[in-house]
């Protein structure tokens, strides 16, 4: 039996209600007389004429009888079905079909309980003089309606109760357990694990500042719509964006097509009147592409992203002629100001900062500036937790031999002091002069070749990559040089690229952070009475095991000191055992300094070390500061979880409580120092 059978056709329902009427109309008036509609006969005649009657030969009637005959049937049937058939998905297909029947009949119902005509001899407000019912198209606005368009139109998309199933727990199928739909790849575990990774990364991001360096060339990627969006889920996300626009490349189309002369010295543009007009419409171009795209939010959600644009936010020089080199650079300009009270002001009203290359001065004259350099001198104005780069064409990556192999040498992580070192290797100045010139003659034969420890990834030969990596380094450096920024980021611009780097551990790009082990140096043997004086009150608490001055001289080499001003205010022991082991045996900071990071610092400093000396397991024992090592991601253990050398040094006298971490790699270090909140010196100062 089909579902059509049973389906709600209105225009079965229209032909028994056009009976009704007919039936009704002739017993009220007399038939020699008036027509079908109480009219003369030829009218109604010739209103007849044009209606064929129905193709089968019964009555009208008759069909309206055989449906409630099967409708019953059909009730009876579905009712037995319910109660004895083991199938019962058959027993509420046709309970549906008889559903759909009965709102058929109350659609019939109303149709014939409805007055067609009045003793004033007015007709329905949809039928004219002359026109059948039939002819009156389906679900009329003017009066006739159907039961379903008379219906609440949240009736229409209501379940009906006898198909609501109550199910028990042992039919519930966990998240973890379930697959997502197709494409998505995957399960949903793997969903519930990835959100709450992000979970620690939101928290420590939200409400901080990142400033964004959005390249020319960026546009007219395939990629821009998405990080478009991505920059749209960070301001949802909490973190007060501010974007910094360059068009370099639109400006050289542009000068191309026009047949101008495209003039650089080294990486810093000779801007004339001409150019800096091309410059200032290709500038309008670029903003107005970032903020449409802004304005489309993220998906079908109204999440509009304002964006704030202004002449105030900073203000520019010129770059004029530099000393020794004699070239006039004329519509040029450099950071004068960073208006950071302005800037701040919009990003605290939930606004995102867009600058772009034209700088005005007071006077109103207007330079081209560097995009890149701009946004280092915002960040470092504005203190910003972060300043990404946004890149494409190299990579870093270990070119020491014996190193790990394939994807794994790419460095995920640089010191600050080694991104200098870096520099200084291939003589780049470390600060940002203008003009700004690197070497031209990098490069050449294949890259890891030049003899460099740290070294940039490029296909071709020519130079390229190493150019652009010691250009992107360079401003890294001058940013996170004077501490006011944090870390510095370098992401290669694909789908998803940024918010990988910024909420996963592992990351997409290449990050470079403050030396946060300044002054964190090994022991040396003059050490010796520093580091006892420090640990001996620790060891009269018994929160330390007992050293004497001959045990400390013995493991010297194991110690590592925090040295400030001369004087030791921090040490850390890493012991070293077999199977993969290490044991933080001391950590000791001056009571000047804690609570403002130092011991995490010094823990941090040593999970680093152990990475390096291919520690799998770092452990402690501890009677007293337990908490401290929990919080910080150690798990409780027992004495045979140790090593069989160090199960056999245990004091069963202490039964000191034993605690263990993991050690995976240095990314995972830099995860900690992020969510810890380790700071440097200069800053941990400043917080005090």
């Amino acid at each position: 039996m089909s579902g059509e059978r049973f389906a709600f056709d209105k225009r079965d329902a229209w032909r028994d209600a056009e009976e009704h009427q007919d039936e009704a109309v002739s017993r009220s008036m007399p038939s020699a007389a008036c027509g079908r509609h109480g009219q003369p006969m030829a009218h109604a005649a010739s209103a007849g004429a044009a209606l064929p009657r129905p193709p089968h030969g019964r009555p009208l009637g008759s069909f309206a009888r055989l449906r409630r005959l099967l409708v019953g049937s059909a009730t009876l049937l579905s009712i037995i079905l319910l109660s004895i058939v083991p199938r019962p998905s058959l027993a509420k297909s046709l309970l549906r079909r008889h559903t759909a029947a009965r709102r058929k009949d109350a659609f019939i119902h109303l149709c014939r309980t409805r007055p067609l005509s009045t003793s004033r001899g007015r007709r329905p407000p949809c039928v004219r003089p002359g026109v059948r019912l039939s002819d009156v198209p389906e679900g009329h606005a003017n009066g006739w309606r159907g039961a379903e368009a008379s219906e609440p139109a949240d009736d229409l998309f209501s379940i009906p109760p006898e198909c609501i199933e109550v199910v028990p727990p042992f039919d519930v199928v966990p998240l973890s357990a379930q697959q997502q739909p197709a494409g998505q790849g995957g399960n949903g575990h793997g969903f519930v694990s990835m959100f709450r990774g992000c979970a620690p990364y939101i928290a420590s991001h939200r409400g901080h500042i990142f400033v964004v360096h959005i390249p020319g060339y960026m546009l007219d990627r395939p990629v821009f719509p998405s990080l478009m969006e991505d920059l749209s889920v960070l301001w949802i996300l909490g973190v007060k964006l501010v974007l910094v626009c360059g068009c370099r490349e639109q400006v050289d189309t542009r000068l191309r097509q026009m047949a101008m002369p495209v003039q650089f010295v080294g990486e810093t543009r000779i801007t004339n009147e001409d150019t800096l007009r091309v410059v200032k419409e290709q500038g309008g171009y670029v903003r107005t592409e970032v903020e449409s795209y802004l304005a489309r939010g993220v998906g079908l959600t109204n999440s509009q992203v304002p964006v704030a644009s202004s002449n105030r936010f900073y203000t520019a020089n010129p770059v004029g002629i530099p000393r020794n080199w004699g070239i006039n650079f004329e519509k040029t300009g450099k950071v004068r100001k960073i208006d950071s009270r302005a800037i701040e002001q919009h990003l605290d009203q939930g606004e995102v900062v867009l600058l772009t290359s034209l700088g005005y001065s007071p006077s109103g004259d207007v330079f081209n500036t560097m995009s890149d350099q701009l946004a280092v001198s915002a960040a470092r104005e504005l203190r910003a937790s972060k300043i990404i780069f946004l890149t494409e064409g190299f990579q870093f990556r270990d070119g020491r031999e014996g190193q790990r192999q394939g994807r794994e040498r790419r460095i995920q992580s640089l010191r600050l002091e080694d991104a200098k070192g870096l520099l200084q290797h291939y003589n780049v100045s470390l600060s940002l002069g203008a003009p700004d010139i690197l070497p031209a003659t990098l490069g050449g034969p294949d890259l890891e070749l030049l003899g460099a420890p740290l070294v940039a990834d490029c296909k071709t030969s020519d130079g390229q990559a190493l150019t652009k990596g010691l250009k992107y380094c360079q401003l890294c450096v001058n940013a996170l040089d004077k501490g006011e920024v944090d870390r510095a980021h370098l992401v290669n611009a694909y789908d998803g690229a940024l918010l990988q780097e910024l909420y996963t551990r592992d990351g997409s790009g290449l990050l470079i952070s403050r030396d946060l082990y300044e002054g964190i140096r090994r022991a040396q043997p003059r050490d010796v009475r520093g580091i006892l004086k420090l640990i001996q009150p620790l060891i009269d608490e018994g929160i330390l095991t007992k050293r004497t001055r001959a045990d400390i001289e013995l493991e010297i080499e194991s110690y590592h000191v925090l040295i400030r001003d001369e004087g030791i205010i921090g040490v850390a022991q890493l012991r070293l055992f077999e199977n993969g082991f290490g044991e933080l045996a001391c950590l000791a900071i001056h009571p000047k300094y804690r609570r403002i990071g130092k011991g995490e610092s010094m823990l941090s400093f040593i999970e680093r070390l152990s990475v390096q000396k291919q520690i799998k397991t770092l452990f402690c024992l501890s009677t007293n500061t337990m908490q401290w090592f929990k919080e910080r991601g150690f798990v409780e253990g027992s004495v045979e979880d140790l090593p069989p050398s160090r199960q056999k040094e245990y004091s069963w006298g202490r039964r000191s409580m034993v605690y263990l971490k993991k050690i995976t790699d240095s990314r995972a270090v830099d995860e900690e120092e992020l969510l810890w909140d380790v700071l440097t010196d200069t800053a941990a100062l400043q917080r005090r």
